[in-house]
């Protein structure tokens, strides 16, 4: 022991870490860099074995839940005032370079919380020299355990321009490449025409045609668009302008254009992008896989949404997404059947789930408001009855956003939409009806504006076009003006939608570079942990929206995400509790307050169940929703939707974006429930 301590002082000290490479050195004279490469390799495995430190759970040994050593056992480091500072400690000690990610997504540890409140300078060589409360002393749970992603040594081939990987070029005409690029998936693109690579010019250039790029030569789906030449202007020929992809093209040539060798633009012009590349890559699949995961678990109905969310996705496991559908085409059709609700949106849903799987929509034959049709026709008698009531009453018998879902399942139908559905749509614009209490509703506001752009590009007649144009430019300046100076649009549960319907509408990526990055550092931040929230961001994170569908044919899709048995998750009792006040405000004013203790981390379910267990007087009731349980009874009341009545939630006055089942305690607070209307 005194030597292994000696020779980690050493090392602590760089005094033996210095010999090493001395001595490496005059290896080095006699046979140069390859073994002075070897001599930087076995310094950083002796540190890392020496200082018992590593990262699980990722693709790479850079990458994963940080985990140290102490008395022979591994444990983790709670995130408290963890940061970028101190990642770089970790990363230089497993040689890896620097950090590049704080809070990626590796799940929570199950043994022993080692570290808490690290707060490294800098400087040191292990993050057992930084500061923290000391060893086994914390205040967290695993739900905080740090994750991050480091900067992998790239000094061996990395793809670098010389490298085969970096141009993925097709045989003859149409082959891809991007150059000057820090990486192999971004640079200024290239195409190669009769022997001769030349630009592309970005007149029309959207996400859609970046994803096409990103395809084709391996590196994910875009993420970035660049223009005014930032990775320098090309200089020989400008061979492509006005490209126009759907998406879902697999080589860039399918995409329509002016042609080859024509165009009206100068080398200032050309296009330069950033694919997701392999980090990108990963994260996708690693949120398909937790929808499939949600799949195997789910109890109750089953939900198009996470379906449709998957279809749309660039990767699948399609045995399992047939199973799926199967339970979709078994059980949803009961369900239409037997609802209490209005179910225009989940009616919708479902034609568009069986349109992304291209499903004969015409064999499918519920009982819905006492009759047999099918389902397109379903669709279209349960818009009339809504529009009916908006004539009536302004208001439809579900809500805006169902009713968006109602346009855009027949649109991508190819059903010729009433005109009355789209005036009443563009009346509600013009009205600003979309809110919900005293908040402005940024998913209905895109769920409308994917609907009425649906409309536009449909082959059919459009009826008062300078109305319907007038209406899609005020929902995308009302989508734009809600972003927040954290990138989000709206909240981190609105932004998905939100970015589909920017993409839907043809915006410029630069329009939504900040809302797409918002959502990726939710995503590393574990944000989106409920299964309706990882569908709404998965579209957008891969430049697709629910118009994608329209052009779907479900030919050659990628078969290659494999999701593993879950393994059993220990969760370890949390001593720690916190004090919960109960707020209850009923319509007339009258309010009722409570009390309860609640461990750390639980979900407000599980606290309002608490206190109903502790018989103060305090009672609720749940609604199964897409979302999970949805609060609907109060002490003996129920928020009626045909009353347009709902509970707001909120937390020391702030509203709450999550729901019951998924909103965590972490501190005491005082939680108020208060009956609400839209």
């Amino acid at each position: 022991m005194l030597q292994r301590e000696a020779l980690v002082k050493g090392f602590a000290d760089g005094s033996t870490q210095q010999k090493m490479c001395h001595k490496c050195q005059i290896v080095f004279d006699i046979f140069h860099e390859q073994i002075s490469r070897l001599c930087s390799v076995l310094t950083a495995f002796v540190l890392v074995l020496l200082h018992l430190v590593r990262l699980v759970g990722g693709s790479h040994r850079c990458e994963g839940r940080l985990e140290v050593q102490y008395n022979g056992r591994w444990g983790t480091v709670c995130d408290d005032k963890w940061d970028m500072v101190d990642a770089d400690v970790v990363c230089r000690q497993l040689g890896c370079g620097s950090s590049e990610w704080l809070n990626s997504r590796f799940g929570p540890g199950t043994g022993p919380i080692l570290l808490d409140d690290v707060g490294c300078t800098g400087n040191e060589t292990s993050i057992s020299e930084c500061p923290n409360l000391g060893w086994n002393v914390h205040n967290c749970s695993h739900y905080e355990d740090v994750s991050l992603t480091c900067k992998e040594d790239t000094t061996e081939d990395n793809g670098a321009l010389n490298s085969p990987h970096y141009e993925k070029l097709d045989s003859g005409d149409g082959g891809v490449r991007l150059v000057n690029g820090n990486n192999p998936c971004e640079g200024r693109l290239e195409v190669f025409y009769q022997g001769n690579w030349g630009t592309v010019c970005d007149d029309d250039w959207d996400l859609r045609d970046a994803n096409v790029v990103c395809r084709q030569i391996g590196c994910g789906h875009g993420v970035a668009l660049h223009y005014s030449s930032v990775f320098d202007h090309g200089t020989d020929l400008i061979l492509l302008d006005n490209v126009n992809c759907h998406g879902s093209e697999s080589n860039l040539t399918e995409c329509s254009s002016m042609g080859w060798l024509r165009h009206n633009c100068g080398h200032h012009e050309d296009v330069g992008l950033t694919c997701s590349g392999t980090s990108g890559n990963r994260l996708i699949v690693s949120l398909i896989e937790d929808l499939l995961h949600s799949l195997e678990t789910q109890t109750g109905a089953p939900n198009p949404s996470i379906y449709l969310a998957l279809r749309l996705s660039a990767h699948h496991n399609l045995s399992m997404e047939r199973a799926y559908l199967e339970r979709l085409l078994n059980e949803m059709p009961g369900q239409l059947q037997n609802s209490t609700r209005p179910v225009t949106g989940l009616l919708a849903l479902f034609i568009l789930s069986l349109r992304a799987s291209c499903h004969d929509l015409d064999i499918v034959l519920p009982h819905i408001n006492g009759g047999t049709a099918s389902l397109l026709t379903h669709m279209e008698r349960q818009m009339h009855l809504e529009t009916m009531k908006i004539h009536d009453d302004n208001v439809p018998l579900s809500n805006f956003y169902q009713y968006s879902l109602g346009v855009i399942a027949l649109c991508t139908a190819d059903i010729q939409v009433d005109r009355d559905f789209t005036e009443a749509l563009i009346n509600a614009v013009e009205q600003q009806q979309f809110t919900h209490g005293d908040y402005v509703s940024i998913d209905t506001y895109a769920l409308a504006g994917i609907a009425l752009q649906c409309v536009e590009d449909s082959l059919f007649p459009v009826y008062n076009g300078t109305k319907l144009d007038t209406a899609l430019s005020k929902i995308k300046g009302t989508i734009l003006d809600s972003q927040r100076p954290d990138g989000h649009l709206g909240n981190e549960f609105s932004t998905g939608n939100a970015v589909q319907a920017l993409i839907a509408m043809g915006s410029s990526a630069v329009e939504f570079i900040g809302a797409n990055r918002a959502i990726w550092s939710a995503v590393r931040g574990n944000v989106y942990h409920n299964p309706m929230g990882i569908s709404q961001i998965l579209p957008a994170l891969q430049g697709t929206s629910y118009l994608t569908i329209k052009t779907m044919t479900c030919l050659n899709e990628d078969d290659s995400v494999v999701v593993e048995p879950l393994e059993p998750v220990v969760v370890l009792p949390n001593e720690n509790t916190v004090g919960v006040a109960v707020e209850v405000v009923m319509s007339n004013g009258s309010g009722h307050h409570y009390l309860v203790d609640v461990p750390l981390n639980s979900t407000l379910l599980h606290t309002l169940e608490l206190l109903q267990e502790a018989n103060v007087g305090f009672t609720f009731g749940t609604t199964p929703s897409l979302w999970g349980p949805y609060l609907s009874v109060v002490n003996g009341v129920e928020a009626l939707s045909s009353e347009r009545q709902y509970w707001h939630l909120s937390s020391n006055g702030v509203s709450l974006t999550e729901g019951i089942g998924d909103y965590k305690i972490e501190y005491g607070q005082t939680i108020t429930i208060a009956m609400s209307s839209y």
